[in-house]
């Protein structure tokens, strides 16, 4: 006797021991418990070769009426993820049907995708057929993953594909300067607060032109859009990157809440390389009365020009009574190399030094700021 066998026995005697339950004469007076059973074929049971969700989608897709549709404005594909090493637009099983066909009839190519389940098939459209083709194992992680990316980041990408149209594919915002948002190994953090499209536009225009984005409940990822060879556009912040962005948000939170965000941008902002031409001005000494002093309503521009020429500075925060200073803020390596980023650390002021402010405002020959 076969194990098939077997169990068609074994499930048939379940079923009649299911169906010769006594049970209340009206079924309407039955419990949810005692209520009989409807009969159910056996055959029904032993059926489990049920088509998977994304192949019960895929069958709603007619190439018939793929054929008669007509070509769509690609600026209606503006927020619609790609997956850019192909060109081709990607979708959920949850999708509208008539817009997926649609999509089929524009790039012949779509990606559908599973991401509860890692699935991700590729179906091509032509000559009134549809057929599947599956992503080689590597790439379906980098499908998924595209998937996922911000609107933004898709809309960035396709603008700065076509940047001969300006406003491809929707009216662009300015750039925004990333200068002051904070850096990690000198490449721009972007968060929930500051992933709008300007600092994306901003991010990749200027610097190293690439930024981490980092979303609640996403994972952080390293975006590099064109000219960017398109294979690189997107992947997973790796576990060191990681640790250093967690670690230089953290510091620029503090010291933005003890400092503002103008100082904290110093230390933890777009690196600011030294020059050569105020490099013996930096190793000078500087008298207490010519010390530059700032409050904190300077500018970074204001700030870096300071540490530039002089190598040094004193800040008072008169928005933090507790912290009100002055301290002073100076470089590590005011002789380095041009070209090398800046290294600017916090000293507090010795009592000889707080001392000196103190009498030299008491004179009204020291004006403190802020």
């Amino acid at each position: 006797m076969t194990k098939l066998h077997m169990l068609h026995i074994v499930l048939a005697a379940i079923l009649l021991l299911l169906g010769c339950c006594i049970a209340p004469k009206n079924d309407d007076e039955a419990g949810p418990s005692t209520r009989r059973l409807p009969n159910v074929p056996i055959e029904s049971l032993l059926n489990t070769g049920a088509p998977p969700k994304i192949d019960k989608y895929i069958e709603r897709l007619d190439p018939i009426r793929i054929s008669n549709l007509k070509e769509l404005d690609r600026k209606e594909y503006a927020e619609v993820p790609f997956y850019t090493s192909l060109g081709i637009p990607i979708y959920t099983v949850k999708a509208d049907v008539k817009k997926v066909e649609q999509a089929l009839r524009d790039f012949q190519y779509v990606a559908i995708v599973v991401p509860a389940k890692k699935e991700a098939i590729k179906i091509h459209y032509g000559n009134e057929h549809l057929a599947q083709n599956y992503f080689p194992y590597e790439e379906i992680d980098q499908v998924l993953l595209s998937q996922r990316l911000h609107p933004n980041v898709h809309i960035l990408v396709k603008h700065l594909q076509r940047q001969i149209e300006p406003n491809y594919p929707i009216d662009m915002p300015d750039e925004l300067s990333v200068e002051e948002l904070p850096h990690a190994n000198g490449i721009p953090i972007l968060t929930d607060r500051f992933d709008e499209l300007g600092y994306m536009l901003g991010a990749s225009l200027t610097g190293p032109k690439m930024f981490f984005h980092k979303r609640f409940g996403h994972e952080t990822v390293l975006i590099q859009p064109p000219p960017a060879p398109a294979h690189r556009l997107v992947r997973v912040a790796l576990g060191p990157e990681k640790t250093s962005i967690d670690q230089v948000l953290t510091r620029y939170g503090v010291d933005t809440r003890q400092y503002g965000q103008k100082l904290a941008s110093i230390f933890w902002g777009a690196p600011i390389p030294l020059d050569e031409e105020h490099r013996s001005d930096r190793m000078r000494w500087t008298k207490l009365l010519e010390y530059p002093r700032f409050g904190p309503d300077a500018s970074r521009d204001e700030l870096k020009d300071a540490l530039q020429k002089h190598g040094k500075f004193r800040f008072y925060n008169s928005k933090n009574r507790a912290n009100s200073g002055p301290i002073k803020v100076k470089l590590l390596n005011p002789d380095g190399a041009p070209g090398t980023a800046m290294r600017p650390t916090i000293e507090r002021l010795s009592a000889v030094e707080r001392g000196k402010e103190f009498f030299y405002e008491w004179i009204s020959r020291l004006r403190r700021p802020g």
